[in-house]
C-alpha cells in the first residue's frame, strides 16, 4: 500500500495549488513607504504628488505567489475596512488531491473578503488509496483596526460524508447534514509535529481531526463565522 502524501496548503485554492500568500495591512490613508498624506514634504520633480490615499479605505500590498503579478511582484488593492474582511484560511491534509469552496465558490486567494455572517466551507478530497483523512484548517480574520482574530471553527463543527451531497444544498447554512458523522481528534507522527507548516498551524490553533478510512472521495464541511464590525 502506498503511503498517503502530505500537503500543506496557505490556500490560493485552484483545486489544490499550494501556494503562500503574504499580505501587508497598511493604516487609512497610507501610500506604500508609510508616508501620510498630510505630512508629505513635497518638492518639485517629486513623485509624491502622484501619490493616491484615502480617508476610508485601507490599501492593501499583496505579494509572493499568490497574485498574478507572479514571485516577486506585488498587487494593490483598495478595501473598504467596514466591508467583508480578508480571511486567511490555511489548510494541511494528508492527500493530495482536494478542492475547497467558500459558499459554494473556490476561493481565488488565501485571504478571501468575507461579509459578516456565517459562511460554509467544504472541502472534497479524492484518496488513492484507503486512507483516514487528517485535516488541519484555521481560518484567521483581520479586522477593521488592524488586529487578527480566529474564526476557526472548533473540532465539534467539522462533519464528514462519503456520500456525495447536492453541492448547492452542502453549501448552505441550513444544510440537513442527517447522516453526516463528526470528525475525531487524529494524533500526529513525531514527523508530522516536526514539519514546519504543522507546527505553524498548531500554533495557530489548528486541532488535527481525521475520518474514517475511506478508499474513495469524502467530502468534510464546517461553517466559519466572520464578526460584525465594531
Amino acid at each position: 500500500m502506498r503511503r498517503p502524501t502530505s500537503r500543506v496548503v496557505l490556500v490560493s485554492l485552484r483545486t489544490g495549488r499550494a501556494a503562500e500568500g503574504m499580505g501587508r495591512y497598511m493604516p487609512y490613508g497610507s501610500p506604500i513607504g508609510g508616508a501620510v498624506g498630510e505630512e508629505r514634504d513635497l518638492r518639485l520633480n517629486s513623485i509624491d504628488r502622484y501619490i493616491k490615499s484615502s480617508p476610508n479605505l485601507v490599501l492593501e500590498e499583496h505579494g509572493h505567489c499568490e497574485v498574478p503579478a507572479g514571485c516577486g511582484g506585488v498587487v494593490l488593492r483598495w478595501r473598504n475596512p467596514s466591508g467583508p474582511l480578508p480571511v486567511k484560511l490555511a489548510i494541511w491534509l494528508n492527500v493530495d488531491k482536494f478542492s475547497v469552496t467558500i459558499d459554494g465558490t473556490p476561493p481565488s486567494t488565501s485571504r478571501p473578503l468575507l461579509s459578516p455572517g456565517p459562511h460554509v466551507v467544504v472541502i472534497e478530497v479524492h484518496p488513492e488509496t484507503e486512507v483516514a483523512v487528517q485535516l488541519l484548517f484555521t481560518a484567521t480574520a483581520e479586522l477593521e483596526d488592524g488586529n487578527k482574530q480566529s474564526v476557526t471553527p472548533p473540532p465539534r463543527d467539522w462533519l464528514w460524508s462519503d456520500v456525495e451531497p447536492l453541492q448547492a444544498d452542502a453549501s448552505k447554512v441550513e444544510f440537513d447534514a442527517t447522516g453526516w458523522s463528526s470528525m475525531v481528534d487524529s494524533d500526529l507522527t513525531p514527523r508530522q509535529r516536526k514539519d514546519y507548516q504543522i507546527s505553524r498551524l498548531i500554533e495557530d490553533g489548528a486541532i488535527a481531526m481525521k475520518t474514517l478510512p475511506r478508499s474513495g472521495p469524502v467530502w468534510m464541511r464546517a461553517v466559519v463565522h466572520i464578526p460584525a464590525p465594531r
